[in-house]
């Protein structure tokens, strides 16, 4: 079932055949069809994944008489899409659309391979200052091998790539993230927004598409007086032209 897998008691989740009879707290028993159940499976799906971090408020702290750990936390993204993976899978054919998630509900990840990945990220994360570009390199390529269903590790190598000049690898990063942000529709790494996110990497595509092309990286307004520190600065109506195209 659904908690079995969860908890990893199960590795796959179990298909669904036949009607499912559930028990209400309040209103007793009710008998669902698969596909209502099936459609409802994949609305947890994603409400979980937009709580998706360590430190949950309503787990770890609301629910708890003496909590133990500050909230909000590192925002370090949880373990939870080897769940999420297995039952998409599973529910996949009963459902009246079928999401483009985890390539449109065919592809699974492991537990292990997610915890190992998101470790990894994280350890870039944390150690920044203390790893080579190398090293973060290296590291979160191999998170991304483990993990191929989010775009935040991408977002990391895009910046590293543009910080060295290698700027066609850092659009092609930035446009993998995108693709991917835009399919899970939820950020994976939820210390900013999916908006956020999102608004960052349209901005770093752009500098390194431009830049790759050997022109400035915004698209400058020399009629625009500088600002006060001497700096040019961009009409908003180009940048967002530019980034459209």
């Amino acid at each position: 079932g659904f908690g079995d897998v969860v908890n990893r008691s199960m590795e796959l989740a179990l298909p669904l055949e036949t009607s499912t009879v559930i028990e209400h707290r309040l209103k007793g028993t009710h008998e669902m069809s698969v596909q209502d159940t099936a459609n409802i499976l994949m609305v947890t799906i994603a409400d979980y994944l937009d709580q998706m971090v360590d430190m949950n408020a309503w787990r770890d702290h609301h629910q708890m008489e003496s909590p133990d750990v500050l909230y909000p936390g590192d925002g370090k993204p949880a373990v939870a899409l080897y769940w999420m993976t297995t039952v998409a899978q599973t529910i996949a054919s009963n459902l009246e659309v079928i999401p483009p998630i985890f390539d449109h509900c065919t592809k699974l990840i492991t537990y292990e391979n997610e915890l190992k990945a998101r470790d990894l990220y994280w350890k870039v994360v944390v150690h920044e200052a203390t790893l080579s570009l190398e090293e973060q390199k290296a590291l979160l390529q191999e998170s991304i091998a483990l993990n191929p269903f989010v775009g935040e590790p991408h977002i990391m190598l895009a910046q590293l790539h543009h910080r060295v000049g290698e700027f066609e690898e850092g659009a092609a990063e930035a446009a993998l993230a995108l693709e991917k942000m835009y399919v899970l529709a939820s950020a994976w790494d939820k210390r900013r927004s999916f908006e956020c996110w999102v608004g960052f990497t349209r901005v770093l595509l752009m500098r390194n598409q431009r830049a790759a092309q050997g022109l400035e990286q915004f698209p400058m307004d020399k009629s625009i007086p500088p600002s006060a520190q001497g700096r040019p600065l961009i009409d908003i109506h180009d940048l967002l032209s530019e980034m459209k195209s």
